[in-house]
């Protein structure tokens, strides 16, 4: 196997590897990275390379690293550092809440696994939330 075909079978088995990862199957990553499911099987069998145009929607949907998928090198996922002041006051908790937010707001699947958590919570455990929000608003309101 010569360099080429080794470099096209690798990114292919990363690509494969990635997919695997969020849990999507070859119909619903090709919709995501806008190519057919038959090119993206291609892909993933190392025949083929992804295009220019793909490695932008992977970077830019799923905050894949690239020198990850074509080299190897490095992480699976970009993780850009949170920008914040020195002297931001804030305390740890507001500050892994602030990375949370920016996370759910850049990575899709970030933001659709919170969601998904948070609405299965919301249905499961409705009347604690109604407990807790009503105990917080009586200790929040004036006495009389």
């Amino acid at each position: 196997m010569n360099e080429k075909e080794k470099a096209k079978k690798e990114i292919g088995e990363r690509l494969r590897k990635l997919r695997k990862y969020l849990k999507l199957n070859q119909g619903e990553m090709s919709v995501h990275i806008d190519i057919g499911r038959a090119d993206l099987s291609s892909t993933e069998r190392g025949r083929i390379y992804p295009t220019v145009y793909v490695l932008y929607l992977l970077k830019k949907k799923f905050n894949v690293s690239l020198n990850w998928i074509l080299f190897n090198d490095g992480e699976m996922f970009y993780s850009p550092p949170v920008k914040r002041r020195k002297n931001s006051g804030l305390n740890p908790l507001n500050e892994e809440l602030h990375d949370l937010f920016f996370h759910i707001e850049n990575i899709p699947m970030v933001r659709h696994a919170v969601l998904s958590f948070y609405y299965d919570f919301r249905v499961r455990n409705q009347d604690l939330i109604n407990d807790t929000l009503k105990s917080s608003l009586e200790e929040e309101s004036p006495s009389e």
